[in-house]
């Protein structure tokens, strides 16, 4: 089994051994409760499933409990499961009220002919269902609250400095300042220059993870020559092999701080945040949703290992260190095959990670290496 809680800039100079040891202790937790039930016997959806809800109820991720909030301050859930024998699918997306989205994925998946259902109606269904609807304040915490806080001071002040910009009339285009999402990079900012130049981001020790083009991110917000802004892109997920031979996979979110207009990322998009398949992998993913979308990025792994015979993790790789970080899109998956091999791969400074095999050993991890 393998579990992910999420990618970003997440290094260890600015960890500290308290919030270093929580972490590792709820993968740690996650990890034994799926294994426990693989060990006994029971289906990789079981185990996925159990694992995914340790997660969702920690406040540490962004799924759940721990779910960031949306520009109109609410938290909207996604989620979603796939069945690696049967390629039978469950998702929900944008619910507020409750409390395990992965479980209602499942249910969506067992009991209805439908593979996504959203808002309102996901809730009306998990209503019949018997699965209990919690008031929206079970979802606030402090820490979530003040990243919503701080995001929406960030963008009244890029709002004030577009607003205040010279239209730069009779100016030739090449003139200009360039926009991005944080505002208006400085006059002489090298934004031309940096286009043709590679940057590296390297890992510990020095080695290099992925090369990334040099210019204005709308992503990350910032210009050619400043330093990256620190950014953690939460999602947790799971996958599974059981005794039986079968594979799951699946994924929970809060999606992205200051969202706005209902917007909805890849976590419960079937082939692009999570996919299992018996004959190829089982993946789970999480960083830019977009990106994951547009690159059908858990299909994508499992084809090419199918079409083009690529080992499991260059696969992985082929998709996350170069096609996605060739179009500045950080992210990461988690990745089994039906042999029960793993890949994981990511093209940020750290993932929150673990795996168990065989012997029940739990191995969690956080920065690259």
């Amino acid at each position: 089994m393998v579990i992910h809680g999420g990618v970003g800039t997440i290094v260890k100079e600015t960890m500290t051994p308290e919030l270093e040891a929580a972490y590792t202790s709820k993968l740690t937790e996650a990890l034994a409760a799926g294994h426990a039930i693989l060990a006994r016997g029971s289906s990789s959806l079981d185990a996925v499933e159990a694992a995914i809800r340790i997660l969702e109820d920690s406040p540490l991720f962004n799924a759940g409990k721990g779910a960031v909030f949306t520009h109109e301050g609410t938290n909207e859930l996604d989620a979603s499961i796939m069945d690696g024998r049967t390629r039978a699918a469950g998702a929900v997306a944008g619910v507020k009220r409750v409390k395990n989205p992965i479980s209602l994925a499942r249910l969506v998946m067992e009991k209805s002919p439908h593979v996504m259902m959203a808002r309102e109606g996901a809730e009306a269904f998990a209503s019949e269902h018997g699965v209990e609807l919690l008031p929206e304040s079970y979802f606030f915490t402090e820490r979530r609250w003040q990243q919503l806080q701080q995001a929406l001071e960030a963008e009244k002040k890029r709002t004030s400095r577009l607003d205040a910009t010279p239209r730069h009339a009779g100016a030739r285009p090449e003139q200009a300042p360039q926009a991005t999402a944080r505002g208006v990079c400085p006059e002489g900012s090298g934004a031309r220059r940096a286009e043709a130049v590679g940057r590296e981001r390297r890992g510990a020790g020095g080695r290099v993870i992925a090369q990334l083009p040099r210019r204005a991110d709308p992503r990350a917000g910032a210009c050619p020559e400043s330093p990256p802004m620190p950014r953690h892109l939460g999602t947790v997920g799971a996958v599974a092999l059981d005794q039986a031979g079968n594979l799951a996979a699946g994924t929970s979110t809060g999606g992205m701080t200051n969202k706005r207009f209902g917007r909805i990322g890849d976590s419960p998009v079937i082939g692009a945040g999570t996919y299992a398949d018996n004959a190829t992998c089982a993946v789970s993913g999480t960083g830019h949703g977009e990106f994951f979308i547009r690159n059908v990025v858990a299909y994508d792994i499992c084809a090419r290992t199918a079409y083009l015979g690529q080992p499991l993790q260059q696969a992985a790789d082929e998709v996350i260190r170069r096609k996605l970080a060739e179009q500045n899109a950080e992210g990461g998956v988690i990745a089994m095959d039906r042999s029960g091999a793993v890949a994981i791969s990511f093209n940020t400074p750290g993932m929150y990670r673990g795996t168990v095999g065989r012997d029940g050993k739990p191995v969690v991890k956080i920065y690259q290496e």
